[in-house]
């Protein structure tokens, strides 16, 4: 788990995190890039026409997988936005679903401080694991928020 592979990392200065930072709607979430299993064409969704919490659907080893989209404030959207273009395939033991995403970029980091969830943030109302301030690929830090495919999914359950 996430957890367990930060901690075990931070205990070392050379310690480099392999992230896949997924963005939609303004917010940006870092995923373990072990936890991403393929990155999917919006083509290849398959939207509801029912009442689904879902989105859609896409194939993915003989399985359909549903498809989630969040807004800004971590809502489900039940329609497709005009401003979503990839689907990131997100796999961990025997959870696994689809995100819908503006972009995702893989990205190297060493240079990285993580941080417990604030009380006043850590109210399983949003779905993270850590904070974290680390140093983009310009050299400014930045504030990063930390979740996992396990995180994710026990939030969506709970929305559903």
């Amino acid at each position: 788990m996430i957890d367990m592979q930060f901690k075990n990392k931070l205990r070392r200065d050379d310690a480099k995190f392999h992230v896949s930072i997924l963005s939609f709607a303004g917010i940006e979430l870092i995923v373990p890039q072990s936890e991403i299993l393929s990155i999917e064409s919006i083509y290849e969704l398959e939207t509801n026409h029912g009442n689904e919490r879902h989105i859609g659907v896409i194939h993915k080893q003989d399985i359909k997988l549903p498809v989630y989209c969040f807004s800004k404030s971590m809502d489900i959207y039940k329609s497709l936005p005009e401003d979503r273009f990839q689907c990131v395939v997100l796999k961990h033991d025997e959870v696994m679903f689809s995100l819908l995403c503006y972009e995702i970029t893989n990205a190297v980091i060493s240079d990285i401080e993580f941080h417990n969830i604030p009380i006043c943030m850590n109210n399983n109302l949003i779905p993270l694991t850590h904070l974290c301030m680390y140093k983009g690929a310009d050299g400014a830090r930045k504030l990063g928020m930390v979740t996992s495919t396990v995180c994710l999914n026990e939030y969506i359950n709970k929305l559903k």
